[in-house]
């Protein structure tokens, strides 16, 4: 069964159905004016007359008391325009005798037989002779003699009229509904050219082109519309381009230790010495160590794009997770030559936020100072409460300062500054993500008056206390 809209608009062309509803309006507007209108003008003229024929009866009849009836006649013609006629009454049966006036049929006159009994009378009457707008009088004579006065307004030229709008109306009509098409068109066309600009661009965004703006010169519906498919296309582009520096980076870093990989164990095959096949395993278990942390990295990298990570919102107790991560670098601590403390201040309010992932952001805060410092440094942990209402975490370090230049790119994906050693640049770019879901921030200070930097993490604060979970 075809569609309703198939069945309502069977043009293929939305130019062409359009002016043809802007043409059906017009001819609908052209009908209503026909069949409501010209009634309406016909029953208001019709009604104007009767109550000016009315009112003239009313201001004249006096005329017809005071002068002879046919020289009253003729007066009141000459100063009105309107006809008049007067009638005897002859007997009670109401037979009347035309005495005065050239109206024909006069004595006949329903209204005026009606005006006898009744009184003064004011009505439309259509018969066989004339059709007119009448009002009646009866009077009396100084003799006592009866008479009735009529007084009639021809209606004759009322529907001349009504007939003479008409057909101007039609006539209107024969011309505006032909130009209200081809106006109606030409909008439509240029409407449906607009709509065909977005349909090409729509298409060139399908097929991957990303470069070409989708522009709209107009105002309106469409205008918005076509802002709206630009910044889809921008959204479409900054993905696409993160999405090949992604996998152009993701390729790199995998292929470095893949082919040190492969290096090692082509000169593990030729080596007979067993200390140089030692030093060449524990290099590769370096190498496979990079890849694990590379992978990891990925994979919460690509569950941070996908929405798939999802995080808890709980009391944590940030100064416990600090404590713990420090105790957990112990054994990477000794061996770079460093010195990490873990210090808290009093009454520290609790986070509300997820524990594995800031245990997480922690981690790679202090992995991120042992890796771009030289041996020596010393790195503390400090858990506070911050002045905008939250729980403050600061990792510092008192190793050399990062250019100001590189400061903005810090948390960019796969962005590594000088002497970033064996990192994949993902650590901090992580880090700064799951900030941010957890409702927190991660930031980076670097005082002047201070040696080093200090990372600072900042969470919302809970009320109510953290369930702690001690570690055996």
């Amino acid at each position: 069964m075809p569609a309703l809209a198939a069945i309502v608009f069977p043009f293929r062309r939305l130019a062409i159905w359009l002016s043809v509803l802007v043409c059906g309006v017009a001819a609908l507007a052209v009908a209503i004016t026909a069949l409501l209108v010209l009634p309406s003008l016909r029953d208001d003229l019709v009604g104007e007359r009767l109550v000016e024929i009315d009112r003239s009866a009313r201001a004249n009849v006096q005329i017809f008391f005071d002068a002879e009836p046919a020289r009253a006649v003729s007066i009141y013609e000459r100063l009105t325009g309107h006809r008049a006629v007067v009638l005897q009454v002859l007997n009670d049966r109401g037979d009347l005798l035309q005495v005065a006036g050239s109206f024909s049929g006069a004595t006949a006159d329903p209204l005026a037989r009606e005006a006898i009994a009744s009184g003064p009378l004011s009505r439309v009457v259509r018969t066989e002779e004339r059709y007119a707008a009448e009002s009646v009088v009866p009077i009396r004579d100084a003799d006592g003699d009866r008479y009735v006065v009529l007084f009639a307004s021809p209606l004759n030229d009322v529907d001349r009229t009504v007939a003479t709008v008409q057909r101007g109306v039609l006539l209107a009509a024969a011309i505006a509904l032909p130009v209200t098409w081809i106006v109606g068109l030409l909008a439509a066309y240029a409407l449906a050219a607009r709509i065909r600009r977005l349909e090409r661009a729509t298409r060139r965004i399908a097929h991957g082109n990303l470069a070409v703006p989708v522009t709209d010169e107009g105002r309106d519906e469409i205008h918005e519309l076509a802002g709206a498919f630009d910044d889809m296309r921008r959204r479409l582009e900054r993905t696409d381009r993160a999405r090949r520096d992604f996998i152009a980076h993701a390729s790199h870093e995998l292929r470095t230790p893949l082919f040190a990989l492969g290096g090692f164990l082509e000169l593990l095959e030729d080596e007979d010495d067993p200390v140089a096949q030692r030093e060449f395993v524990a290099t590769m278990r370096g190498q496979v160590e990079r890849l694990t942390r590379l992978a990891t990295d990925l994979l919460d990298l690509s569950r941070l794009d996908a929405g798939g990570v999802e995080v808890d919102r709980e009391a944590v107790d940030v100064a416990m997770i600090a404590a713990t991560v420090a105790a957990d670098f112990a054994g990477r601590v000794e061996q770079r030559v460093a010195v990490v403390d873990a210090t808290e201040s009093e009454e520290v309010p609790f986070a509300l936020a997820d524990e594995g992932r800031v245990a997480q952001i922690v981690r790679a805060l202090v992995d991120n100072a042992l890796r771009h410092n030289p041996p020596g440094v010393s790195i503390s942990l400090a858990v506070a409460g911050a002045a905008e209402g939250g729980v403050s975490l600061t990792v510092s370090d008192d190793g050399p300062k990062i250019e100001p230049a590189l400061l903005e790119r810090l948390f960019d994906r796969f962005f590594r500054g000088p002497g970033g050693g064996e990192g994949s640049g993902l650590g901090l770019a992580i880090a700064s993500e799951l900030a941010q879901r957890m409702g927190g921030t991660l930031t980076v200070e670097q005082p002047d008056e201070e040696a080093g930097k200090r990372f600072r993490l900042v969470l919302p604060s809970s009320e109510q206390p953290a369930v702690t979970i001690l570690r055996e």
